[in-house]
């Protein structure tokens, strides 16, 4: 019963282990090869960040 309150994860952390996981393994190579510029990673890490906590992601399991 306690299993089942917690909060499911996001498919961010089921793919990656964790948020931090993901933006290291997403971003982290564009930014250290000059693919992307700051802010544009920045922006896109600030939307999924967002997305991960506001419970968006949750949405789509809803439908």
């Amino acid at each position: 019963m306690e299993e089942a309150r917690k909060p499911r994860p996001s498919p961010i952390v089921v793919m990656f282990g964790s948020f931090d996981n993901f933006v290291a393994v997403m971003f982290q190579p564009a930014w250290d090869n000059g693919m992307m510029e700051q802010g544009d990673i920045l922006d896109l890490v600030d939307v999924f960040r967002r997305w991960e906590t506001d419970g968006t992601w949750a949405e789509a399991y809803a439908r």
